[in-house]
């Protein structure tokens, strides 16, 4: 995979792998999952003006939620705590994440949902050129 193309990735698909592979050996389906995602990483999945869950991933997991009956209960936190969540097994799944080499050891990955091209922005002084050679580069306000 090119480091430098960044890809949204969602856990979604392997959801529904989950739950075909669980009907293929007669387990039961999850009556809930807990979904980690960060709480301002809009417009993927942020805390709106109320505290509530919002974002278009947000959505995706509703709408999965209401097709195949299985409750989806968010936990949001900082971006950096929902990945611990899922590292920690106290969440099934993540709304949604980039690749990383870190993530892979604790994480699966599926194709990705969305093609997604973000922006770095830095101060003159800094050689950003040089950066991104020595360093593999990942954001994060968390």
């Amino acid at each position: 995979m090119n480091r430098r193309k960044v890809w949204c990735l969602t856990l979604c698909i392997l959801s529904f792998l989950f739950v075909y592979a669980g009907t293929a050996t007669g387990s039961v389906h999850p009556q809930k999952i807990i979904v980690a995602a960060g709480e301002s990483s809009g417009p993927f999945y942020f805390l709106d003006e109320e505290g509530k869950p919002d974002g278009w991933m947000i959505d995706l997991w509703e709408l999965w939620s209401k097709k195949t009956g299985i409750e989806v209960e968010f936990r949001m936190d900082t971006f950096g705590n929902s990945l611990k969540l899922v590292r920690d097994g106290e969440a099934d799944v993540h709304a949604g994440c980039f690749y990383s080499k870190m993530r892979d050891k604790f994480m699966d990955y599926v194709l990705p949902l969305a093609n997604v091209q973000t922006h770095f922005f830095t101060a003159r002084i800094i050689m950003v050129s040089s950066l991104c050679k020595t360093f593999e580069v990942s954001l994060s306000a968390s």
